[in-house]
């Protein structure tokens, strides 16, 4: 006798933390493949003077419940370490359209989870400071890569809550447990640069492979592409 699949939890997160978004191929459409890949994006989305680590809750809600494209993503990490999650994990989004894997397969977007860190990505240096893709001035942290570009970095709220996703993502999904399944946008479409050079790699893969846990990081000033705000830092 067969037995039965287990059945996959559709949220990781409490009910005041989800968005709905309408631009997703929904459980039982003929589109929707077995999950094989994850896929890590930035919001592309400014940091917000005065808010707690710069993270702007309304705006990514905005985004999930798709008022502001026909995209979408399965998880949202914010900067203070809020994740909203905008569909279920039975649902496939729309976060990497005309993009290929490694082994040449499109049709991403029917296999994948998507996971996005609010981030506004790559800055330029100009008078006074620094400014982001949108020529507005960049208010939070920055970040330095090895070949001198600004960037801005990760948070270690951000991260910690990262790896838990992580984590619980390989659990719904063994096949997750390769290192290989995860990827940047960056690295199945050229013109993309998320999550760029601020990501740590080498932790999440660990995490995902089971040699780490999301605890075992405790001093996240250490690795390279992670801010770690000063106690009372709003």
């Amino acid at each position: 006798m067969t037995r039965p699949a287990p059945l996959l939890p559709d949220w990781l997160v409490a009910p005041g933390q989800r968005e709905s978004s309408p631009h997703v191929y929904p459980a039982g459409d003929r589109r929707v493949r077995p999950i094989d890949t994850a896929v890590i994006h930035w919001t592309a989305s400014p940091h917000k003077a005065g808010s707690r680590l710069g993270a702007d809750a309304r705006r990514i809600r905005s985004w999930l419940r798709g008022e502001r494209g026909e995209t979408s993503t399965h998880f949202t990490v914010l900067r203070d370490g809020q994740v909203i999650q905008g569909a279920p994990l039975s649902a496939r989004c729309w976060h990497s359209g005309g993009s290929r894997t490694a082994d040449g397969q499109g049709f991403v977007n029917m296999r994948s989870i998507g996971i996005d860190f609010e981030n506004v990505g790559p800055l330029t240096r100009e008078a006074g400071g620094y400014v982001n893709a949108y020529g507005g001035h960049h208010t939070g942290p920055v970040w330095l890569s090895d070949d001198g570009r600004a960037w801005e970095p990760y948070t270690a709220p951000q991260m910690h809550a990262f790896l838990t996703i992580a984590a619980s993502l390989v659990d719904a999904f063994p096949v997750l447990q390769d290192p290989a399944a995860w990827v940047g946008h960056e690295h199945i479409r050229l013109t993309k640069q998320d999550p760029g050079p601020a990501m740590p790699w080498p932790w999440l893969l660990a995490v995902v492979s089971g040699g780490a846990s999301p605890m075992d990081v405790t001093d996240w000033s250490a690795v390279p592409g992670v801010a770690v705000p000063a106690e009372g830092v709003a």
